[in-house]
C-alpha cells in the first residue's frame, strides 16, 4: 500500500526555489521584475516621433492602449547603437495601463532558477543609467543576474528625455 497522503492546509511547504525569468544586453543580464504583469511580442509595430532620442523608438498601440518604446541596447550600450537586420528584436511590455511601457530587447528572455544572491558590488561593469537602480544581485548558470528597480527607473528616463529634448 502507498503511503502517500493527501496535502492539506497543515502539509509543510516544500523549499522551491523561486523561478525567476531574466534577458541579456550585451553582457548585462537583468531579471524581470515580479509583482507586474509582462508579456513579450517577437514582432512589433511603433510609431517613431520626430526630434527624441534614438533609443526612443516611438510610441505603440496595445489593444487601445498607446504606450512608449524604448530601445535597451542602445539606450545602455553605446556598442548597440545600430540594430541590424540579423539581430531579432523582442518587445517586452512591463506593467498594465497608466504604467505601461516597452522595452527593446535583443535576447529571448532565459527561465532561471536556483538564484543564489551575492553582494550587488561584486558584479562588475554595470551601466552608470542602470546602477543607481540596482537593487539585489544572483548568480545562476555561471553568470551574474542584476534584479532592478524598474519603476524607478523608467521615470529616470524621463529627465532623460526631457534633457535631451532641452539641448535641442
Amino acid at each position: 500500500m502507498n503511503d502517500i497522503l493527501p496535502v492539506t492546509q497543515d502539509t509543510p511547504e516544500l523549499d522551491i526555489p523561486a523561478i525567476r525569468h531574466g534577458f541579456s544586453v550585451d553582457q548585462l543580464n537583468l531579471l524581470m521584475p515580479t509583482g507586474i504583469p509582462v508579456e513579450l511580442f517577437d514582432e512589433a509595430n511603433w510609431s517613431p516621433i520626430p526630434l527624441t532620442p534614438s533609443w526612443f523608438k516611438g510610441m505603440t498601440n496595445l489593444r487601445g492602449d498607446v504606450i512608449p518604446v524604448f530601445s535597451l541596447p542602445q539606450l545602455l550600450s553605446a556598442k548597440s547603437q545600430q540594430t541590424t537586420a540579423k539581430n531579432q528584436n523582442w518587445l517586452l511590455i512591463l506593467d498594465k495601463p497608466p504604467r505601461m511601457s516597452g522595452l527593446l530587447i535583443d535576447s529571448y528572455p532565459q527561465l532561471l532558477n536556483a538564484l543564489q544572491e551575492i553582494d550587488p558590488a561584486s558584479v562588475t561593469d554595470v551601466p552608470a543609467l542602470i546602477k543607481p537602480y540596482t537593487t539585489r544581485a544572483y548568480q545562476a548558470n555561471d553568470q551574474n543576474w542584476l534584479d532592478f528597480d524598474c519603476d524607478a527607473w523608467l521615470l529616470s528616463l524621463k529627465t532623460l528625455f526631457q534633457n535631451y529634448l532641452s539641448l535641442r
